[in-house]
């Protein structure tokens, strides 16, 4: 005769192992696609730093192929006169809209699609007075994208007008408006150019923005005072996050030449003119760069 009770004991026990035996099935699926889960991201990962190793190799070759020997002197003035703050309250008006083109200068150069660090440098002639360039540069900094961008700011707008009129303290706002003049030393002569910009920080989301309004007059160039050289220009530097801790810069600065003066006889002297404002660019970038890359490192942000 059969025991109930023995037989509801072993029906229990049955259970509980079937139970622990579903359990045990159930985490070791779960393991092993944790498992598989980490090997993909140690996989990614590497693939990650190893095309991060050699992007970074390819842009130090960049730099070195874009060292100059010119001789930069930023001298910054800052008592800006009435014609100095019009024209900067009238560019600093301009920036809602450069910063609404920011989509359609990263597409129409093509730096919206470049994932790799790259110099290049468009030369347009639009008319026999006025000339176009376009200094596209791409750069990876090993840093999160937010300290990027801090330490950007604080190199562009430490020279700001109306900070300086103030306590000296960096801006703390998100624009900013300078005027400044660049001497330098070209192929042995002295070239002097004043600068006035607006300037603008946006961050939205997945990016931080900052762009420039501008214009430019060359002072002296060749060995000669000029009065009739000016440039408006529009610039855009986009920070966004390839990695974690790892930043790419985009930057499109466009600025359009006029020589308002008779070419007939100058052309030699407006092609020269063109190259040095296209290398002044270029040059000016990788100083501010080489600031930014210094303020991080001494992580004092």
């Amino acid at each position: 005769m059969r025991n109930p009770t023995s037989e509801q004991h072993n029906c229990l026990q049955f259970n509980v192992w079937k139970g622990l035996a579903t359990k045990y099935r159930k985490l070791r699926r779960e393991a092993e696609g944790d498992n598989r889960q980490l090997c993909c991201i140690y996989t990614c990962q590497t693939a990650t730093i190893e095309t991060l190793r050699k992007l970074l190799l390819m842009q130090e070759q960049l730099k070195q192929t874009l060292h100059y020997s010119n001789k930069y002197d930023v001298q910054f003035y800052f008592d800006a006169d009435d014609v100095d703050l019009l024209v900067m309250q009238r560019l600093r008006g301009d920036l809602g809209q450069v910063y609404a083109d920011t989509d359609h200068a990263l597409v129409s150069t093509g730096l919206g699609d470049n994932s790799s660090p790259c110099s290049i440098t468009n030369l347009t002639r639009i008319t026999d007075t006025t000339s176009c360039i376009d200094v596209l540069l791409s750069r990876i900094i090993p840093f999160d994208c937010k300290i990027v961008g801090d330490a950007f700011w604080y190199e562009v707008t430490k020279n700001d007008v109306e900070n300086r009129v103030g306590r000296g303290k960096p801006p703390q706002k998100e624009n900013a408006v300078q005027s400044f003049i660049v001497e330098m030393e070209q192929d042995g002569s002295p070239v002097k150019i004043q600068f006035r910009y607006a300037t603008k920080r946006v961050v939205d989301g997945h990016r931080e923005v900052v762009v420039f309004s501008g214009q430019s007059q060359v002072l002296e160039a060749f060995g000669a005072a000029i009065g009739s050289v000016r440039c408006e220009e529009k610039h855009w530097f986009v920070l966004s996050e390839i990695s974690p801790g790892v930043t790419m810069v985009k930057v499109c600065m466009s600025r359009v030449v006029n020589f308002d003066c008779d070419l007939t006889f100058c052309q030699p002297f407006v092609d020269r003119t063109i190259q040095m404002l296209a290398k002044q660019k270029q040059v000016g970038f990788e100083a501010l760069l080489e600031d930014v890359e210094k303020r991080l490192m001494a992580g004092c942000l």
